[in-house]
């Protein structure tokens, strides 16, 4: 583990006021050495895995911070944040993506944040997970991978950049460092071609059959018997759902 590292916080920008009051003020009595690298994108000229290599790019952290500009963290995130990351390492130090709030191989959610959707924490945490949240997602300088461009939209990233570390290794964990998020995730026909798009990337490739993300599970090959895997674990997924209840309102 990094002796004292610098925190990059990334985000993508398209409302500066926002920005300002979530992340700038909720940071400013942060307890660790960090730096902001906003990418401004009013005009509309990055997608999110753009935006965030250029971030990556312009950063000189150590530990990546990709987070969405409605955010605010607590006084003591940073501090819980390497906590979370001191416990993995001490287990198995091959871990490419952390978050805050993701979905278990076995459909239940693990993490804790506070959301319109949730104000709860699930699960032992860190707690190893098929994808997290794009609301925050932390990664390491030194194993950093590239955010893939050809995705494009502002869907799936997460999920995206999770199979790419699993292809080589390296896991996504939930962690307990919880922080406001203002918005809720939404079910659009651009997720449903972002859906598509990471079913062809990964059809080919040797993968998972599906992952779990917080939205939906996402076939990744077009195989009859996958199919029919999909349909039970959907059915596995309502189940859960209704065993693991979120909250429909949050206070920090």
């Amino acid at each position: 583990m990094i002796m004292n590292p610098k925190i990059s916080f990334i985000s993508c920008i398209n409302n500066k006021e926002t920005y300002e009051a979530c992340v700038i003020q909720s940071l400013k009595n942060s307890q660790k050495d960090f730096e902001l690298v906003p990418i401004f994108n009013e005009n509309g000229r990055y997608s999110a895995a753009s935006a965030l290599n250029e971030g990556a790019r312009l950063s000189g952290g150590d530990i990546l911070v990709f987070s969405h500009q409605d955010v605010e963290f607590s006084k003591s995130w940073t501090r819980k944040l390497m906590s979370s990351i001191k416990i993995i390492e001490s287990s198995n130090e091959r871990w490419g993506v952390l978050g805050l709030m993701g979905v278990q191989p076995n459909g239940f959610f693990a993490g804790h944040i506070y959301d319109p959707h949730t104000n709860k924490r699930y699960g032992s945490l860190p707690s190893k997970v098929s994808s997290v949240d794009e609301l925050c997602l932390v990664l390491k300088r030194s194993n950093f991978l590239p955010f893939d461009e050809g995705l494009k939209g502002f869907h799936l990233y997460g999920a995206d950049i999770s199979l790419q570390y699993l292809s080589k290794g390296f896991y996504t964990y939930a962690i307990d460092a919880p922080a406001v998020h203002h918005s809720g995730g939404t079910i659009d026909n651009s997720f449903n071609l972002a859906s598509l798009k990471l079913t062809e990337k990964w059809s080919s490739k040797k993968s998972p059959r599906f992952i779990e993300t917080t939205c939906k599970i996402i076939a990744l090959d077009k195989r009859i018997t996958t199919k029919i895997i999909l349909r039970i674990a959907n059915v596995r997924r309502s189940i859960v759902r209704r065993l693991q209840k979120r909250h429909k309102s949050y206070e920090q």
